[in-house]
């Protein structure tokens, strides 16, 4: 039997523009969230989540076409959650987590400072402090510098990226019945990222590359298998993840707009790259064949992927291989007159997925009224 699940939220969106050059937001959401799973292992879930963003936006002017966009704001959650299960051998619930123990506040007051000068330069800088209520508080930054200049009738554009995350492990993750582990570390990654773009008329080519070092990564390991014992736990090792990715498009004739992209991504350990390919292509050409009426057609390529699912007959995780797939989608559309264009009278798809063990042909005619 599926497990039934039902959640519901609310909240508030205030802003206030005090000024032409000032506004203040506050944002909050609350969530909950009730799940019932009847099955061998049957289990309640219920959660609860409150968040809040308040922040100040002003804009000051630096002389000519320069200025200095800046945003000053705290952020603050808190969520909590409880879980029953039927232990083996006994026919009625108890009580596996409580949500007075098994809770969570994070306070983030953040900066965000964007400098835009009348010769190309651009500087996008920020840092935030991340006060986690079960751990220690850790401050992460980034910076993005880019400059534009022209050369002859082409537009270049050079930019890089450095910047540091922290993510604090889930509720569930540190206390889920009989998978949690209180003891885990945060996940720690730094990224760096350069690239160069290049523009001339209505044609764009882009080049990237990045490497991203992550340190502490949570993954759901098995333990012991003859007793069929999980846990999450820290990877001990450092990862690299590394990769470039090139993308392009082009407007020909007016009517007929070509995009590409190649991505590339690998990693030290690759059995932890988990669904992401080495190689992914995108491909798509869309034209407008009658007034109103376009025709898009769509290629993607996917290779190899790593993945892996809990076995519930061995309860341990098994890795997988997922086999390489082509992808190749035809759109049809065609849109109201005096309507805006994201109002279709008829939207007719057809996609072909073309894999090693399998062709699958599906197509879709749809009328939005």
């Amino acid at each position: 039997m599926k497990p039934i699940a039902v959640r519901y939220d609310g909240g508030t969106n205030v802003n206030w523009k005090y000024s032409k050059k000032g506004e203040i937001v506050y944002t909050d959401v609350s969530t909950h969230t009730r799940r019932d799973t009847r099955s061998s292992f049957p289990s309640l879930y219920n959660a609860d989540g409150y968040s809040l963003d308040l922040y100040n936006k002003y804009t000051f002017d630096l002389g000519k076409e320069s200025s200095l966009k800046t945003i000053l704001g705290f952020n603050f959650r808190t969520d909590r959650y409880e879980d029953f299960s039927i232990p083996f051998g006994s026919s009625s619930f108890e009580q596996n987590a409580d949500k007075d123990d098994v809770n969570a506040q994070i306070y983030d007051p953040y900066l965000n400072v964007v400098y835009i000068s009348d010769f190309g330069l651009n500087v996008n800088a920020g840092a935030r402090y991340n006060k986690h209520s079960n751990y220690d508080g850790q401050v992460v930054y980034n910076l993005n510098p880019s400059y534009r200049f022209d050369l002859g009738k082409s537009t270049f554009k050079v930019y890089g990226s450095y910047s540091t995350a922290y993510i604090t492990p889930s509720l569930f993750q540190l206390y889920a019945a009989g998978f949690g582990n209180d003891e885990l570390e945060p996940e720690e990654n730094t990224t760096l990222e350069a690239g160069l773009s290049w523009t001339k008329g209505k044609s764009t080519v882009t080049v990237s590359a990045f490497q991203r070092d992550e340190n502490n990564l949570v993954q759901f390991v098995t333990i012991d298998p003859v007793n069929f014992i999980s846990q999450y736990q820290n990877v001990e090792e450092e990862l690299t993840a590394k990769g470039i990715e090139v993308s392009g498009q082009t407007t020909l004739f007016d009517k007929l707009m070509l995009t590409a992209n190649y991505s590339f991504i690998e990693r030290n350990d690759q059995s932890l790259l988990r669904r992401i390919p080495k190689h992914k292509v995108n491909a798509s050409a869309r034209v407008e064949a009658i007034a109103r009426g376009f025709i898009t057609l769509r290629y993607q390529y996917n290779d190899d992927r790593g993945d892996s699912f809990f076995n519930s007959n061995t309860f341990t995780n098994d890795a997988v291989v997922l086999s390489s797939y082509h992808t190749v989608d035809l759109d049809l559309t065609y849109g109201l007159k005096n309507v805006p264009a994201t109002f279709l009278l008829v939207s007719t798809t057809l996609q072909i997925l073309i894999s090693k063990n399998c062709l699958d042909i599906k197509l879709e005619v749809e009328h939005i009224k």
